[in-house]
């Protein structure tokens, strides 16, 4: 018989299987990044090919500098002297792959050239953290290892068909693909793999008889490439059938590959990934060696050569996805953040570390694998709860200090004020101990610790966390942690507890019936007075804080005498109030007694009263005298801590303080510190940190962390109630915008003056602060939208909102109705007064310039029916006056705060009002008028952002300002 020949493709696979032998390319490992300097690169590549720009950035803070650009001949030559000391071993590696040569350039001079070498430097990059695409560094690029792969699979015609995955082009080692938007797979070859992919071709296709010549094969080819067989259950050592090529001498010679039921549990590979990581899903069908594949991807036999002896594993592709679903579903972190069907990515270190928490008792029973790359990892140093914390609190002079520690284990504990430290670099749950290593923090313990971060500074004097009395509230009860303290702080726990239990207590002299929510208001004072703390009554207007305030003052009356500091437009209506509700009380008007007599006969159950103005001039006599209550009303007087007011108020002397004010805070939140600074020393620390901790925060960045742990540090000491909270039975209030258009003429001139402030502003005014300028020119607009002749006095223009307030008045007039007429301008309001005298109507008038005894002779005439107008400025008059004898209020012109214009609005609308109230504010439409009334919207009052839980509050910034005049 004739031998018939071996078909090619026969001695194709006994050529194949000479290749195996050959150890598989391993990738290289990264470090961890130095803190201060690094270098970054910007990479260009093709599918063959790559290019990097290399860049040395310094740290600015939180931030990295834009870099300056370094020569790759400097890098080649000093990459290994000190000047470089902060590269990583993975910078090392990569800068050891460069090549620097000499050829002659177009011009035919020898030129010097450096340049990563292909081969090495695509391995270096694999798993670099810094590499970037160019003007692209706002996440760098994922580099990852495609490993080569030969494919087995059954395909028609009854055939097996072999293939590279990826092949090479041509001659060249390396591919480059882009697999995600951030993501570059690199693939290496080799000699073995360019000689195999030769062989192969596109593919090779064999018959399926042919089937244990192919595993014969390809079992030698495991040390080469991963193979991915679909063949492997067919059995070998099958006889031919008649047709069937015989093996060669080569093939019959191999040794059959060991089977193995492949490993179907879960692996995770942890990979940096921005600020966070990505996770992913792996199975290893060797155990603890060997190729890794997706699960249930890929073929059910794969091919490895494990110490030197071939082995085959059966892959349960089902069982693999079953596992690493089961996985997904106990780890409630894994299932929220899948992007990919087996890839997890996790933005932050937080939900990184939320990650490895939920994932460490899944490690420890076996569900699943961690692998991190070389020199790269998170740590966990456990998880701390309340009663691993200690603190010590013990008197130091006229404050408190905590000290203490947490207790990790017998061995390792943490100072109280270097885990505040910690904490406060830290925003989440988890703090960063070292390089890589963190402590979780039960909810509760964080909770614990933030409240001890409010209290003084945030500082520590010699090591411990002073604190005021005033925080013991906070401190009274920090759940499970175990405190112990001395005597003096025991005292101050049941001096605050006593004070809380204290029932209300009105004298039998006080003459006035008071309602549910006053008598409230009346013990609450008397509680804080009892601990010997402060307080801000900041009740609507209208709800009756003086009289509150004056049952204090005479229940307290027997203990020595009190002062009263008040504008001085309410002096004489607080003499008024005393005298009527508590006539034991003998009020006593420092303006009209020879000074220093007066205060050395000042004796039980008397009350001074002066005014701010007073008050700042004689505190040299004042601050001698100490009293047993301190009242500030209409208190945003001293709201300016930069203020001689406000310094002059700092240096009275009295038992405890309270504060009167509707407004806690008209602009800013620095205004709040300083009336809490007044009543409670230390209960917001100094102003630089109050700044730092909380109005930076709040103001700049709406941190509601921030926001509720102010609130929580002020609510005890500020009681605020709303009219509609309190006053179910006060007549309804409405609130109208009036928007009046101008004239074409006052339109024009509106426009003639924006453009002539913004070509001001643009030209720049020589030695004044620009914010100042643009207030300047803020007020010229302003006043020009409320006539004309307050910003030219010689202009024969007619005032629109002029017009509208006369039509408006003849209406109420018709109707019954009386006015209280606001505004900001005095020469405003003259402009009016002048019409009312050409028109003979009645009216009462009040500013700045109005004697103190005048304005209530003027206030007690309109309430008795004298004037059918009362003309008001709303920084005069806008507080301290009970004006229900009108029923509408015009507010002229817009003020910055709209709680302003509430309190100007409240004369009217307050305990005594019968009658329905409508407040109108006159707009000019199309200017800055609207703008302001937009502003309205968004910073409706910054207390009640802490008070009732809105998120906005702020100062206004120079380019805000600068919109309010621009188009």
């Amino acid at each position: 018989d004739c031998v018939q020949p071996e078909p090619v493709w026969s001695r194709t696979l006994d050529a194949i299987a000479l290749l195996g032998g050959q150890n598989k390319p391993t990738t290289s490992t990264v470090a961890s990044v130095e803190p201060t300097e690094r270098l970054i690169f910007e990479i260009y590549h093709d599918q063959n090919d790559f290019q990097l720009e290399v860049f040395h950035q310094l740290r600015k803070g939180s931030e990295w500098s834009k870099g300056r650009k370094i020569a790759l001949s400097r890098l080649f030559q000093n990459h290994t002297e000190p000047e470089f000391a902060f590269l990583t071993a993975e910078d090392r590696a990569l800068c050891q792959t460069l090549r620097q040569w000499t050829d002659r350039n177009s011009y035919g001079y020898p030129e010097v050239y450096t340049q990563f070498e292909t081969r090495s430097g695509s391995r270096a990059i694999i798993s670099h953290p810094r590499i970037f695409r160019a003007n692209h560094r706002d996440q760098p690029l994922e580099i990852i290892e495609k490993p080569i792969s030969l494919v087995v699979r059954s395909v028609e015609d009854s055939q097996i068909e072999l293939f590279l995955d990826p092949q090479p082009t041509n001659s060249l080692d390396v591919r480059f693909e882009e697999t995600g938007p951030n993501q570059i797979a690199v693939s290496l070859f080799g000699t073995p793999h360019h000689t195999l992919q030769s062989m192969l071709g596109k593919s090779l296709r064999v018959p399926v008889s042919a089937s244990a010549k192919v595993l014969e094969t390809i079992t030698r080819l495991a040390s080469v490439v991963t193979i991915h067989s679909e063949i492997g259950d067919l059995q070998r050592g099958k006889s031919s059938k008649s047709g069937d090529a015989p093996s060669s001498g080569n093939a019959a010679a191999i040794t059959p590959a060991k089977k193995i039921a492949g490993d179907p549990r879960s692996h995770l590979h942890l990979l940096p990934s921005g600020d966070g990581l990505r996770a992913e899903f792996y199975v290893q069908p060797f155990g603890t060696t060997g190729p890794m594949c997706r699960p249930g991807e890929g073929g059910t036999t794969l091919f490895a050569t494990i110490d030197g002896e071939a082995i085959s594993a059966h892959r349960d592709l089902s069982i693999e996805v079953k596992h690493s679903k089961t996985l997904i579903d106990q780890c409630e972190t894994l299932s929220t953040h899948l992007t990919q069907p087996w890839t997890a990515t996790f933005g932050s270190p937080t939900e990184a570390l939320e990650l490895l928490l939920d994932l460490e008792p899944l490690t420890q029973s076996d569900s699943v694998t961690i692998h991190w790359p070389k020199g790269r990892s998170l740590r966990l140093a456990g998880v701390a709860n309340e009663s691993m914390m200690r603190v010590r609190i013990a008197r130091d002079r006229d404050w408190f200090a905590a000290s203490g520690e947490l207790k990790l284990d017998r061995d390792r504990s943490i100072d109280m004020m270097q885990l505040l430290e910690l904490v406060s670099a830290s925003p989440g749950r988890f703090v960063k101990l070292g390089d890589g290593e963190f402590l979780a923090l039960t909810y509760n313990l964080r909770q614990r610790i933030d409240e001890l971060r409010l209290f003084g500074d945030g500082r520590s004097v010699k090591g411990k966390l002073r604190f005021a009395v005033v925080h013991a509230a906070l401190l009274e009860d920090l759940g499970e942690i175990k405190v112990t303290s001395d005597t003096h702080w025991k005292n101050c726990l049941k001096k605050m507890r006593e004070a809380t239990e204290i029932s209300l207590q009105i004298p039998e002299t006080f003459q006035a019936e008071l309602r549910p929510y006053q008598q409230e208001g009346i013990a609450w004072m008397q509680r804080l007075a009892a601990w010997g703390v402060g307080g801000c009554l900041a009740d609507d207007m209208g709800l009756g804080k003086t009289i509150q305030a004056i049952a204090l003052l005479l229940q307290r009356a027997a203990d020595g005498p009190a002062i009263v500091i008040a504008p001085t437009s309410v002096i004489y209506n607080w003499h008024s109030e005393i005298t009527r509700f508590a006539p034991t009380l003998r009020p006593r008007i420092l303006a009209e007694s020879p000074r220093a007599e007066l205060l050395d006969s000042l004796a039980d159950c008397d009350v001074l009263l002066c005014s701010y103005g007073l008050m700042q001039n004689e505190i040299k006599k004042l601050e001698k005298f100490k009293f047993t209550t301190l009242l500030l009303d209409e208190a945003q007087a001293i709201k300016n801590a930069a203020t001689q007011r406000s310094k002059a108020a700092k240096r009275l002397t009295s038992e405890c303080r309270f504060l009167l004010t509707g407004t806690p805070m008209e602009n800013h939140l620095g205004e709040l510190w300083n009336l809490m600074d007044f009543i409670n020393p230390g209960l917001l620390g100094t102003a630089e940190s109050f700044q730092e901790r909380f109005a930076v925060p709040i103001e700049r960045d709406a941190d509601r962390t921030a926001r509720q742990g102010l609130k929580r540090l002020v609510a005890p000491f500020i009681l605020r109630r709303t009219k509609a909270q309190v006053l179910t039975e006060l007549p309804p209030r409405t609130e109208t915008t009036l928007r009046i258009e101008p004239t074409h003429d006052e339109a024009a001139f509106y426009e003639a003056v924006r453009l002539r402030a913004l070509k001001l502003l643009a030209e720049g005014a020589e030695g004044k602060p620009k914010t100042l300028q643009i207030l300047g020119e803020i007020m010229r607009l302003r006043r020009a939208c409320c006539h004309p002749k307050l910003v030219m006095p010689e202009s024969t223009i007619e005032g629109s909102k002029l017009t509208q307030v006369l039509e408006t008045i003849d209406e109420l007039r018709n109707g019954k109705h009386r006015a209280l007429i606001f505004s900001q301008f005095v020469d405003h309001l003259q402009l009016v007064r002048e019409q009312l005298d050409e028109r003979a109507i009645a009216y009462q008038y009040l500013d700045g310039s109005t004697p103190a005894k005048a304005r209530k002779e003027r206030v007690d005439a309109f309430q008795a029916g004298q004037g059918e107008v009362f003309l008001i400025s709303l920084k005069a008059g806008g507080t301290g006056l009970n004006l229900t004898a009108a029923d509408y209020v015009i507010h002229l012109d817009p003020w910055w705060n709209p709680a302003v214009e509430d309190q100007a609005s409240d004369r009217a609308h307050r305990i005594g009002q019968q009658r329905p109230v409508t407040i109108y504010r006159m707009i000019l439409a199309g200017t800055i008028e609207e703008k302001i009334l937009e502003l309205h919207a968004t910073k409706r009052d910054l207390a009640e952002s802490l008070l009732e839980g809105t998120d906005r509050s702020g100062k206004l910034t120079t380019e805000e300002l600068m919109r309010l005049i621009k188009t």
